[in-house]
């Protein structure tokens, strides 16, 4: 592993994630009726947060779409990207939309100020932590994602990236975390991921269900760890009593210590109990957004 990280004015690979392109005149239609948010506001410029769920509305990935030319880029989840690919197109039916990898450019991370970077790449702001967070953490105070060339050189240290990503409240679904949560438990329409007024698509239903309940049992939330050894997608986090309380959704190292993205009661999230993950003390901080629901 290179011993860059992506620190300051550079950008790390993000291999983690895998850059999928739909396109044909139908394609905003098609994923209208797929995804969580409003894919007809998408804009030039604008990365857009979403969700993907299955017919139980359990999420199946969380993407990030931007306009791409005359398609919609879509990051996903690598290591499920070709079974979620499949997946998708068993929708397309008469629709005229070709959704395909692109292999010829790829995602990179950035903290920091953005670096310089080849013509024709696409940078996109992202939210940052909590300022107390991110002293804490010694962290830098911005994030952004860019699209590249992907024989472009970076750092193949991504984990200072999906720390702050963690740090910030940004939910994303890897690996065995597919079909575990539906949005809202973990954060999913906190952070503009969420349409509730767009229509119909696939988990609709459930998801909507939730919403008029007007209360969500479990929530996304930020735990830290000392030592940087990565707690891996849905490792049980127990309770002062060992009694399970809620799992890891991703994680990642900084600075000496581990950031995960964790999904926990809402009880608990007040931090009145003593929380462990594989034998590790976890601490809960602060988000740099609220809980509450705004309508």
């Amino acid at each position: 592993m290179s011993t860059r990280n992506c620190t300051a004015r550079r950008a790390c690979a993000l291999p983690e994630l895998a850059l999928v392109r739909v396109s044909g005149q139908d394609r905003v239609k098609f994923l209208q009726g797929q995804l969580t948010n409003d894919v007809t506001k998408l804009q030039s410029g604008m990365l857009m947060t979403a969700g993907w769920c299955s017919p139980k509305g359990r999420l199946l990935s969380t993407p990030r779409l931007f306009v791409d030319g005359e398609a919609i880029g879509m990051l996903i989840d690598a290591g499920n990207a070709q079974k979620l690919i499949e997946r998708l197109r068993m929708y397309v039916l008469r629709s005229k939309v070709v959704i395909e990898l692109d292999c010829s450019r790829k995602a990179a991370g950035i903290l920091g100020e953005v670096p310089e970077l080849p013509e024709g790449s696409l940078v996109f702001n992202q939210l940052g932590m909590a300022q107390s967070v991110q002293i804490g953490l010694a962290a830098a105070s911005s994030r952004s994602l860019a699209i590249v060339p992907a024989q472009l050189d970076l750092s193949s240290d991504s984990s200072q990236y999906w720390s702050a990503s963690a740090a910030a409240g940004d939910p994303w679904v890897f690996g065995p975390a597919l079909e575990q949560f539906v949005p809202q438990a973990i954060n999913l329409e906190l952070v503009g991921g969420v349409s509730f007024t767009k229509g119909c698509y696939t988990g609709q239903e459930v998801v909507s269900r939730v919403e008029h309940i007007g209360k969500t049992p479990r929530r996304g939330a930020l735990a830290v760890a000392e030592g940087e050894a990565v707690l891996a997608p849905m490792t049980e986090i127990v309770d002062e009593s060992g009694a399970a309380a809620g799992v890891v959704v991703y994680s990642a190292s900084i600075n000496g210590k581990t950031a995960a993205f964790v999904q926990l009661p809402v009880e608990l999230l007040q931090g009145a109990k003593s929380l462990s993950a594989a034998g590790r003390a976890l601490t809960l901080m602060p988000l740099p957004y609220g809980y509450e629901r705004h309508h």
